[in-house]
C-alpha cells in the first residue's frame, strides 16, 4: 500500500504516542513494521522459508513456525488439527523444533507483524494504541497464507492489556491480548476458559 505524506506523519505519531514509554526499543521497531508494511503486496516475500518448517522475517529478525501448535509440517503445508487451548496452558508449552529449544509464546508486538491486509488498506490505530483492522476486500485469515498455510483466526500472546495500550484495564481481571486474524485486530480474553491458538516464535539474533 502506498503511504501518503500524511500517512507517514500518522504512523510516526502512533509510534511516539501510542507505544508505552516502558516499551523496549525493539517493540517500536516491530510496531513500525506492522503499521507501515501490513498492506503491502510484497509483504509475504519478506518471510524467507527454511527447510525445517520455519520462516525468517527479514524485516524483524524473528523466526516463526509455519504451523499452528497441533499441526505438522509435511514439507509443503501444515496438516493435522490445530489445538485451541487456554492461555495458562499456552505459557507452559515448550518445544524442541528445527534444532532449537528456545521457542516461546510471542508478545503482542511480535504477533502483530504477521497481520497482512491483502486488500492493501487498513484502519489506523485507536487513540489507546490498538491495531486497526483490515478494510476493503481482504482475505481471511489476515496473514500471508502462502507462508502460514491452514492458519486459524485467534492466537494468544504473552502480553497483558496494561502492557500494550494506553487504557485503564484495572477492572478487567487477568487477561491477555489475542490477535484476531479474522479482520486483523486486537482483543483481550481471560487467561482461563478460552481456547485459542498458538504460533511459536524465536529471535534469530536476540536484540540487546
Amino acid at each position: 500500500m502506498k503511504i501518503s505524506k500524511l500517512g507517514y506523519i500518522l504512523v510516526f505519531w502512533a509510534l511516539s504516542v501510542c507505544v508505552p514509554s516502558f516499551a523496549h526499543e525493539s517493540y517500536i521497531k516491530l510496531r513500525r513494521v506492522t503499521d507501515m508494511h501490513r498492506g503491502e503486496a510484497t509483504r509475504p516475500k519478506d518471510f524467507i522459508p527454511q527447510k525445517d518448517g520455519t520462516v525468517i522475517d527479514k524485516r524483524t529478525g524473528l523466526q516463526w513456525m509455519r504451523c499452528t501448535f497441533g499441526q505438522t509440517w509435511n514439507g509443503k503445508t501444515c496438516e493435522g488439527r490445530a489445538k485451541g487451548i487456554s492461555w495458562k496452558e499456552a505459557v507452559k508449552l515448550t518445544s524442541d523444533f528445527a534444532g532449537y529449544n528456545d521457542w516461546r509464546l510471542p508478545n503482542i508486538w511480535e504477533l502483530e507483524t504477521l497481520v497482512y491486509c491483502s486488500s492493501g488498506t487498513f484502519k489506523r490505530r485507536s487513540s489507546r494504541g490498538d491495531m486497526g483492522e483490515c478494510t476493503g476486500d481482504f482475505k481471511t485469515p489476515t496473514t500471508a497464507q502462502t507462508v502460514f498455510p491452514n492458519a486459524k483466526n485467534d492466537y494468544w500472546t504473552s502480553t497483558a492489556p496494561s502492557e500494550y495500550a494506553y487504557f485503564s484495564y484495572s477492572d478487567m481481571g487477568d487477561q491477555r491480548a489475542v490477535v484476531s486474524f479474522y479482520v486483523g485486530s486486537i482483543n483481550y480474553y481471560f487467561v482461563s476458559g478460552f481456547g485459542f491458538y498458538v504460533r511459536f516464535v524465536r529471535y534469530v539474533d536476540k536484540p540487546e
